[in-house]
């Protein structure tokens, strides 16, 4: 999977109340389709077909440095 976040829009309302948790975005970054722990709690409460349409994050505590990961 070689997707990258290109749309740059403020997540922050989005993802507020999932700090330190894994979360899996819908493509167009509005919504979150499942969260959890770790990666893979989330991509198991996904069917096949959403693991490959959505996008993974790690949500860090607002108040933390920011560092950029891509799956």
């Amino acid at each position: 999977m070689n997707k990258k976040m290109t749309l740059n829009r403020d997540l922050s309302k989005i993802l507020k109340g999932y700090e330190n948790k894994w979360v899996a975005l819908t493509p167009d970054f509005h919504h979150v389709s499942a969260s959890g722990d770790s990666l893979q709690e989330v991509k198991s409460k996904l069917s096949d077909k959403e693991k490959t349409d959505l996008y993974f994050k790690r949500v860090i505590p607002q108040k933390a440095a920011y560092e950029p990961f891509y799956l």
